[in-house]
């Protein structure tokens, strides 16, 4: 308390409550019920210890509970067995009477210091509203209002699931992000975008009763110029099309998908598809329709790009074979199947979970899984089909290697008690890989397979669809180090952006679009 007066002497606001051991009649617990909680449980008990566990994970060092849904499974078990070992208990993973009163003890001390009613006034709920977009992994001071708000509405809003406030965006804060957004009519993505900030600001000052200061038409930045009001479509013209027009032949740069514009400021057909190209090359719905979603998401890509340096002058290379226009999926068959195929097999020495393949130009189903797990790695939507992000993809990828050596499968499996090199290798491998998904918990690479260990490898094995069972067999393997190797290649890519000697061409097929999009910190590449 003497440390903490010394840093903050005036704002500093201190409150307890003991509501939680005293209110037997409330929605909080008191008296433990008589009866372990353990593996195969179910009920409202385990459901609030899930949650008060998933809210402890915010302050220490145990792994969250990834679906808080009231079934005692092998996940809770591996938290509660964590949460005992550092409260010096019996690390059984049993909830019995000593485990159910330390967990209400440590939550009630989390929360009267990290979550006081005064709260809304420390983290300084104000206007303008942020405009930063906020993911799945994210975490700091814009994850603390989202949970904060998001928490307070749903007081008023019975639909809100109950939002874990840790600061960091895991499962729970999506899924109350998505209720909020479909409550209120917005595209139910689970990602905090500018539109979605300024609806949760709205309805929060609307909830305490206030009118909030004026919004300005455009965020703070002076970077950032503010959405006009009105859709932007074939017909507009003027300098907002100007504008868009200009920003999108900045971003062709790195993104060659986007047909080239002449920047007249007349929004025609070949606009609409150049708008149409990069809505579907960052998932938003291609509709060619420049929305506020759309406008700020190439403001956002345009100002990436301007901080990014560029590559310098140098020879021209050979271009990647355009993609066919059509397709690629189960049934097809042809030349561009068989490219596929090459390309694949070429991609899979570098990226062992990518299996290889017969180039015989017949699209079947060890195609489609090897497509699949190349879309697994490289943060793509895992269909199976070869589109155009795809294609562009695979193209790139095949014609820029990394140079590695991959360690062997070791013949065994590792799981809890494992103990070795290799168990190195894969905590550092996905100590690596969690600078891409901040999900995943860091390890300590001591050579030891523990509950920590396994809690990372099941997140890892969640991340890519395959069977989550925290055990690292030869296909868990190969997916580990071939996203370590994508990572490894992705942040060699922004590396080279400052120093090769290739031209923007080049480097779009691989090298700055990937260093961009390591910049933004929003999906895998």
């Amino acid at each position: 308390m003497q440390i903490l007066h010394h840093y903050y002497p005036r704002d500093l606001q201190i409150q307890y409550t003991n509501r939680f051991f005293t209110n037997v009649s409330g929605s909080y617990p008191n008296a433990f019920p008589g009866t372990a909680l353990r593996e195969g449980s179910s009920g409202e008990n385990v459901r609030i210890m899930q949650m008060y566990l998933n809210r402890i994970s915010g302050n220490w060092f145990i792994p969250p509970i990834p679906n808080p849904n009231g079934f005692f499974g092998p996940e809770t078990a591996r938290t509660v067995t964590e949460f005992q070992r550092i409260f010096r208990l019996t690390p059984d993973g049993v909830i019995g009477r000593a485990t159910w009163y330390e967990i209400i003890r440590v939550f009630v001390a989390a929360k009267s210091l990290a979550e006081l009613t005064s709260e809304g006034d420390r983290i300084g709920i104000q206007n303008p509203p942020p405009t930063t977009i906020v993911r799945m992994g994210d975490r700091g001071e814009n994850v603390v209002k989202l949970q904060y708000v998001l928490a307070y509405l749903g007081e008023f809003y019975p639909d809100l699931p109950l939002v874990v406030r840790s600061g960091v965006f895991r499962e729970n804060t999506r899924d109350a992000v998505i209720a909020f957004q479909r409550h209120f009519r917005l595209n139910p993505d689970g990602i905090v975008g500018p539109v979605t900030w300024r609806k949760l600001w709205e309805v929060y000052f609307a909830a305490k009763g206030t009118v909030p200061p004026t919004v300005p038409e455009s965020p703070a930045q002076p970077n950032i110029p503010g959405y006009p009001g009105t859709l932007i479509r074939q017909g507009s013209r003027g300098p907002d099309v100007l504008l868009m027009q200009n920003y999108l032949n900045a971003i062709r740069r790195v993104v060659p998908s986007i047909p080239a514009l002449n920047p007249d400021g007349v929004f025609g057909p070949i606009t609409h598809s150049a708008v149409a190209a990069f809505q579907r090359h960052f998932g938003l719905n291609p509709d060619g329709i420049i929305g506020p979603i759309t406008w700020y998401r190439i403001v956002e890509e345009f100002n990436s790009l301007q901080s990014t340096p560029g590559p310098g002058p140098g020879p021209s290379p050979t271009p990647n074979p355009p993609y066919p226009g059509t397709l690629i999926r189960v049934g097809s068959r042809g030349a561009d199947v068989s490219l596929v195929q090459t390309r694949l097999n070429t991609v899979s020495r570098a990226f062992p979970a990518i299996p290889t393949l017969v180039a015989d130009g017949t699209f079947g189903p060890l195609t489609e899984g090897a497509v699949t797990a190349f879309q697994r790695v490289f943060g793509l939507n895992a269909d199976g089909i070869v589109g155009p992000i795809t294609w562009e993809r695979l193209m790139n990828v095949s014609s820029n290697l990394p140079n590695v050596s991959n360690p062997e499968y070791p013949g065994v499996l590792m799981s809890v008690g494992s103990r070795g090199p290799s168990v190195t290798v894969m905590q550092n491998y996905l100590n690596t890989i969690r600078s891409r998904f901040p999900s995943i918990t860091q390890l300590a690479a001591d050579g030891s397979f523990g509950p920590i260990t396994q809690g990372a490898v099941t997140a890892f094995q969640n991340l890519m669809g395959i069977s989550a069972n925290g055990i690292i067999g030869p296909i868990t393997w190969n997916y580990i180090v071939s996203v370590h190797n994508a990572v490894n290649m992705n942040t060699r890519a922004s590396s080279i952006s400052t120093k090769s000697t290739e031209t923007p061409n080049n480097m779009s097929g691989l090298g700055l679009m990937l260093a961009m999009s390591m910049f933004k910190g929003r999906r895998l590449f």
